[in-house]
């Protein structure tokens, strides 16, 4: 259904009005799977009134993300069908123009780092002092999540500390006997996160147990009310309109955020302080038995003064390895699209279509001719192996050891991502860049001829100079280098000695 600006409200006493939700449109996130059925077809209308003549509850066909089996709650706590992990793994294309299946998606909020209340009425569209009038949930609500689900004494609640300071977590036991859960933060994890049953009985030092309290969906933004004796109904629906009765509208403060919010970080500020000191012990073999004993702290003529400290932002969703095994320059992301009608190339040849920017000369050699795509305030190039006049014949050196410029894309991510070389521009091989060839300036599609892939790829796939992941030890690492500047975008010396 579609929700206006004033939606249609029905009482909170009636019944005959509540509508069998039915997705005629592709979903907008993993949190509209709520509403897919999860019974035999010619089961649905019967579940979907209660299974009785009675009519006295609705919405009993659809997947038991929260429970053991369609409208009931979980039992025990921690034994319900992990359905919901699920959701961790299922995902939609970015909505945002230009950005990939599976790419890297900027912007993200994680919810646990969330200490203003201005910024949860960003991210619902929804001020507490000024409804807006376009949402079925209200200003209250948004008031309530922030000062409930996030910060609050109740069982469920993120944070549970005095003035909203952060303390300890569920996930930490003091021996020798485990606290109360109830009164240590629940941070809010992944639904992908593995799913623990809680001991039996307290732990006794040293036999300290890992996640004490279990692990499972009551960590997760579908908690319970309780999440010690679940009810089956998530804190997270609650809405201040008691004549909001209908799932879909129940789950409308969840689905409008979820697109925008994580539960994990990827940007840190890391500050770091060296300083120099005597050894006191023998330095001939050091291990975990015989580790350094420092003694006084070096120093020219102040204790400190030769100390060296730096601030450095790292972003981890950066890291990616190109096709050597180093950390790729940048890297940067497209995605790949089709033109209308498609290239005829060649036989034999297999086309790649992708977003970028523009096509013409190389900066370092204005006889190469480059698809260029700008990402984030860089410009980062794609050159042919085979060139084309008016390009030179082979590329030269100052074309192929810049650290902007490939000739090796990766299409896809995971398991599924290709590598391919960027074999032609000149499509139909005619000799010469004809207009619109390898970019059309009217759609802002690239067109190139590869090698490494089977077929075309589909449209929505990730386009980029590097596989997304950790590629490992960096023996040349340097932060002044254009190749690690993704990953470490600002490195500033606080302070050198004196």
């Amino acid at each position: 259904p579609f929700v206006t600006s004033s939606p249609p409200v029905p009482p909170a006493t009636t019944n005959n009005v509540h509508w069998l939700t039915h997705l005629d449109r592709p979903v907008v996130n993993p949190i509209e799977l709520a509403h897919v059925a999860g019974c035999k077809n010619h089961e649905l209308t019967y579940k979907f009134v209660g299974g009785t003549s009675a009519m006295s509850s609705y919405d009993n066909h659809t997947v038991p993300f929260t429970g053991g089996s369609s409208g009931t709650p979980p039992t025990p706590p921690y034994a319900a069908a992990p359905l919901y992990r699920a959701l961790d793994l299922l995902a939609v294309k970015p909505w945002m123009f230009g950005l990939p299946e599976g790419g890297r998606v900027p912007g993200k909020i994680n919810i646990n780092m969330i200490w203003n209340d201005t910024v949860l009425e960003a991210l619902l569209d929804q001020s507490t002092s000024n409804p807006n009038g376009a949402n079925t949930f209200m200003g209250a609500d948004v008031t309530n999540l922030y000062s409930s689900f996030l910060f609050s004494n109740q069982p469920y609640a993120r944070t549970k500390g005095a003035n909203g300071i952060p303390g300890d977590t569920a996930d930490e036991v003091a021996p020798p006997a485990l606290p109360a859960m109830d009164t240590r933060d629940r941070p809010i994890k992944p639904f992908g996160m593995a799913s623990y049953v809680p001991p039996m009985t307290p732990p006794v030092a040293p036999m300290i147990p890992i996640l004490p309290n279990g692990s499972g969906l009551q960590d997760t933004l579908l908690r319970d009310t309780n999440p010690l004796t679940p009810t089956g109904m998530p804190a997270i629906f609650s809405n201040s309109n008691p004549a909001i009765t209908h799932p879909y509208q129940k789950l409308e403060l969840l689905r409008k955020m979820y697109n925008n919010i994580t539960t994990t970080s990827d940007t840190y500020l890391v500050v770091m302080t060296i300083g120099f000191f005597e050894v006191r012990n023998s330095p001939a073999q050091y291990d975990t038995n015989n580790p350094p004993i420092l003694g006084k702290e070096v120093f020219n003529e102040v204790p400190g003064d030769l100390r060296k400290k730096f601030a450095a932002v790292v972003d981890r969703s950066m890291l990616a390895a190109d096709s050597t095994g180093q950390q790729a320059t940048g890297p940067w992301f497209s995605e790949t699209v089709a033109s209308n009608p498609p290239p005829s190339p060649p036989p034999g040849t297999v086309v790649v279509q992708f977003r970028a920017t523009g096509y013409g000369p190389h900066p370092k050699d204005p006889a190469t001719r480059a698809i260029y795509i700008d990402y984030e305030g860089q410009r980062y190039y794609v050159v042919a192996t085979i060139p084309t006049t008016p390009e030179t014949t082979p590329l030269p050196a100052v074309v192929t050891g810049d650290p902007f410029t490939t000739t090796v894309l990766r299409i896809g991510t995971g398991i599924a991502g290709q590598t391919c070389v960027v074999q032609r521009m000149d499509i139909n091989a005619n000799g010469t860049i004809d207009p619109n060839e390898a970019f059309d300036p009217t759609t802002g599609i690239a067109t190139v001829t590869v090698t490494g892939l089977a077929t075309s790829p589909a449209t929505g796939l990730a386009v980029s100079n590097g596989q997304s992941g950790n590629p490992g030890p960096q023996p040349n690492f340097d932060v002044n280098s254009p190749r690690y500047k993704g990953v470490v975008p600002f490195f500033e010396p606080v302070t050198t000695g004196r």
